[in-house]
């Protein structure tokens, strides 16, 4: 199965236990985002402007289908996910950053997972 990352960094998979890396995911050096449009809605609180959530109206930068047939996987963040699974005729997987599935090195960063989420289920 071919997987393309559209995330701006490598995705490293790890063991159920954390310890050995299975495999890394490059990212592919495209990345999909959502188009939004902040709404402003023109209060202040400690004059700190604030504004709306944003509007999501499209998603940018998904590749197209590839025309041989043999559709890849897709890694993409959890936001973009749920407007990728409905346009993507292939599986659309997330890092699982869960408790379970995050490994984190010594200071607590994250630097990879033990499962990715598949969002076309």
């Amino acid at each position: 199965m071919i997987i393309w990352n559209l995330t701006p960094h490598p995705v490293t998979l790890f063991d159920a236990q954390g310890k050995e890396v299975l495999r890394q995911i490059d990212a592919r050096g495209q990345r999909v985002y959502l188009k939004e449009m902040p709404r402003k809605v023109g209060e202040y609180l400690a004059d700190i402007p604030l504004v709306g959530p944003p509007d999501y109206q499209e998603v940018r930068g998904l590749p197209p289908v590839p025309p041989d047939g043999d559709i890849p996987a897709l890694i993409v963040s959890r936001m973009v996910a749920p407007f990728v699974a409905d346009l993507w005729p292939g599986r659309v997987l997330v890092p699982d950053t869960s408790r379970e599935s995050v490994v984190r090195d010594g200071r607590g960063r994250v630097i990879g997972v033990s499962r990715l989420e598949d969002w076309s289920l």
